[in-house]
């Protein structure tokens, strides 16, 4: 049988670190080519330019963490635990990436949206689609705990988008102040805060 060829996932692989290390301006097709082992040939086999590598890099991604996600968003937990769980995955993450780089990294898919604002609109549009798939797993975490705080005329969609928000904003100043410390603590509690729990007295 012939050999399958892998040059579509090398490609992919290569993509993800380069675009998360770098940012999607620095980054060529050559040095994906060349992260990847692949000639431009390949490259153009697949996609037909960066930018759609870089959709595909963020639904691959995205894709990768449905099932850890959906795990720790599981409706059989308690939501503050679904709070305290995804907490204690962002910071394993970041930190587990911390140790490999020398830095921090933050979130892949803001990143790279945030970077190009309008100029690539099928990137834009991705990321904004991986943004509220996070804040569905945080909106349904906020009518969960109706039971325990006062949701009457709060718009949960909205708030569930401010907590995204809030967690997008503290990878930006953890990722430029080089600080984990700054992430750890204030996650779990500027999320609990913003949500309107109040802290437990231990």
């Amino acid at each position: 049988m012939p050999r399958v060829s892998n040059a579509k996932e090398k490609i992919l692989e290569a993509g993800k670190e380069l675009f998360w290390l770098h940012n999607y301006g620095s980054v060529s097709v050559d040095d994906i080519c060349k992260k990847a082992e692949v000639n431009k040939g390949s490259f153009y086999h697949f996609f037909s330019s960066k930018a759609d590598l870089c959709v595909e890099c963020m639904e691959n991604h995205w894709q990768s963490r449905l099932a850890a996600n959906d795990a720790i968003f599981s409706v059989t937990k308690n939501p503050r635990k679904r709070i305290e769980d995804y907490c204690a995955d962002l910071l394993q993450c970041q930190t587990e990436l911390y140790e490999k780089y020398g830095y921090i990294l933050g979130c892949p898919v803001t990143l790279t949206a945030t970077e190009l604002g309008h100029e690539e609109e099928k990137i834009r549009l991705k990321s904004l689609e991986v943004f509220n798939g996070y804040s569905k797993y945080f909106e349904s975490v906020i009518k969960d705990l109706s039971g325990e705080i006062e949701l009457k005329g709060i718009n949960t969609e909205a708030l569930s988008k401010q907590i995204f928000s809030y967690i997008t904003g503290l990878l930006y100043y953890a990722k430029i102040s080089k600080d984990l410390s700054f992430l750890r603590d204030n996650l779990e509690n500027g999320i609990k805060s913003l949500i309107g729990i109040k802290k437990q007295i231990t």
